[in-house]
């Protein structure tokens, strides 16, 4: 490294600007990959959330629409009347 670092100092200029572009190319391309990973990861998150909107409504429209059970016990009429 430190190696590296002392010819960096007699490297022409055409050789700085290749290290510097080569530097901002994977800094570019780092950004287009995280943008396009934010991108997914949401769409992602917004497809979780349908299901679980669509499950909880099944349910709970399965829950209301289920008829009572022979084995379930009657609620007694003196007890339900309200006071």
């Amino acid at each position: 490294m430190l190696i590296a670092h002392a010819i960096g100092g007699f490297l022409s200029p055409a050789a700085e600007r290749r290290k510097v572009s080569g530097a901002l190319y994977f800094t570019v391309l780092g950004c287009v990959y995280a943008f396009t990973y934010f991108v997914e990861a949401r769409e992602g998150e917004a497809r979780a959330s349908r299901l679980a909107a669509q499950l909880n409504l099944r349910t709970v429209t399965s829950v209301a629409a289920a008829p009572a059970r022979a084995d379930s016990p009657k609620p007694d009429r003196e007890s339900a009347r309200p006071r």
